[in-house]
C-alpha cells in the first residue's frame, strides 16, 4: 500500500496571491548583464508542477525508504566517482548505496567496470577503501579476481570442486560515462545513459566538466532520510531565514526554477536585492554584504562610480579565470556571480 500511496492534491491556487514574488525576475535581470548572455541561461522549463501535498511517511517510513531501494536506488543511473581518480589500471573507488558496496575499477587502459563489492564465497567485502591493486583479493580467505571480474586464483582450490570458474565470476554492473564523471546503474536492462540524461549535455556546452578536476572532495553522513538533505540544497527559498545577513545581495525570491526530464535547474542571482528588503541596498551595501557576509564590516571591495556591483563581481570572476580559460572575457557576469545548480 505504501508503494502505491498517491500525493495528496491541494485546491487550486488564488489568482490573489500572485505569481510570483516582487523585484526583476531572473530573466529581466539578464537582459541588464554586461555581456552576452549564453542562450542556456534563457531556457525556461514549460513543465507545469502539480500542487500537491507529500506525506510525511515519504520521509519516515521504514517500508517506503525499502521501496526506494528497490525502485529507485538499485534501478537509477547514479554518479559514483570521477574519471581522474581512476587513472591508473587497478585503481579502484568503493561506491555504497543502502548498504550496497560496489567497487569501480580501470580494468584496462581506456575501460572502466564496476562489481558487486562482496566475496562469492563467505560475503566479505572485498574492498574497504578506495586504492590501487592488480587484482581483487578478499582478505578473509584469499580468494582472488582479475581487474575484469573473472576468477583469478581459490586457494586450496583442491576443497572445492563444485565452483565452476566461469560462474564466480564477480556479478557485474552497467557503467556509463559523462562530462568526466563515472555512473553506475545495478539493474541488467537500464536504458543507456545518454537516454536517462537527456540534454543535459546541452546546458554544459560552453562548461565541458570532462575538461574539469575534482580539487578536494569533502563530504558529511547526516542522520536523516536522504530526501531531507537532499532537499535542503536544491533551494534558496531558505535564505530569508537561515542567512538573512546575505538579503542585501541575493535575489533569493527571485530565482528560477526548471525541470527537465530527470534533471532540475535552479538559477539565483548575487548582486541583486532580495524582494524581502524593505529598503533598497546601494550597490556598494550589495558588495559588501556578500563579500564580507556583513555591511557593518570594512568594504574589501569598492563598486565603482558608473559600475553596478554585479559587473564588478563578473569582472573579479574574469580576473581570476584570465589563465586558465582564454576566451573568459566574453563570459556573462551571470555565469561568473550567480549560483547556477543542477539536481
Amino acid at each position: 500500500p505504501m508503494a502505491a500511496e498517491l500525493s495528496e492534491p491541494l485546491a487550486p491556487a488564488d489568482p490573489k496571491e500572485g505569481a510570483r514574488s516582487g523585484g526583476l525576475s531572473y530573466q529581466e535581470l539578464l537582459d541588464t548583464d554586461s555581456r552576452e548572455v549564453p542562450e542556456v541561461l534563457r531556457w525556461q522549463s514549460a513543465r507545469e508542477l502539480p500542487r500537491v501535498r507529500v506525506p510525511i511517511s515519504r520521509y519516515t517510513s521504514q517500508e517506503f525508504h525499502e521501496v526506494e531501494v528497490e525502485r529507485v536506488w538499485k534501478k537509477v543511473w547514479q554518479m559514483a566517482c570521477r574519471e581522474e581518480e581512476l587513472v591508473e589500471v587497478g585503481d579502484f573507488v568503493v561506491y555504497d548505496i543502502a548498504e550496497i558496496s560496489l567497487v569501480v575499477v580501470r580494468s584496462a587502459p581506456g575501460e572502466i567496470r564496476a562489481f558487486r563489492n562482496v566475496c562469492l564465497h563467505r560475503g566479505r567485502q572485498i574492498k574497504d577503501e578506495d586504492g590501487r591493486a592488480d587484482e581483487l583479493r578478499c582478505p578473509f580467505h584469499g580468494w582472488a579476481w582479475n581487474l575484469d571480474g573473472s576468477m583469478k586464483q581459490l586457494p586450496c582450490r583442491w576443497d572445492f570442486p563444485h565452483v565452476d570458474r566461469d560462474d564466480y565470476a564477480l556479478p557485474e554492473v552497467k557503467v556509463g560515462l559523462w562530462g568526466g564523471f563515472v555512473f553506475v546503474n545495478m539493474d541488467p536492462d537500464c536504458a543507456p545513459l545518454e537516454d536517462f540524461l537527456g540534454d543535459l549535455s546541452a546546458h554544459f556546452a560552453t562548461w565541458p566538466l570532462e575538461d574539469r578536476y575534482k580539487e578536494a572532495h569533502v563530504a558529511k553522513v547526516l542522520p536523516c532520510n536522504w530526501k531531507v538533505a537532499q532537499e535542503a540544497f536544491m533551494e534558496a527559498y531558505h535564505v530569508v531565514a537561515t542567512h538573512p545577513q546575505l538579503l542585501a545581495g541575493i535575489g533569493d525570491a527571485n530565482s528560477q526554477y526548471d525541470a527537465w526530464g530527470n534533471f532540475s535547474r535552479a538559477l539565483t542571482p548575487q548582486m541583486t536585492p532580495s524582494p524581502h528588503m524593505a529598503e533598497e541596498p546601494t550597490e556598494q551595501d550589495m558588495m559588501d554584504t556578500m563579500m564580507t557576509r556583513s555591511i557593518d564590516g570594512p568594504p574589501t571591495m569598492e563598486v565603482p562610480e558608473g559600475m553596478t556591483a554585479r559587473e564588478l563581481l563578473g569582472q573579479l570572476g574574469r580576473m581570476g579565470l584570465q589563465a586558465t580559460v582564454p576566451s573568459v572575457g566574453k563570459v556573462s557576469d551571470a555565469e561568473l556571480a550567480d549560483s547556477i545548480y543542477y539536481t
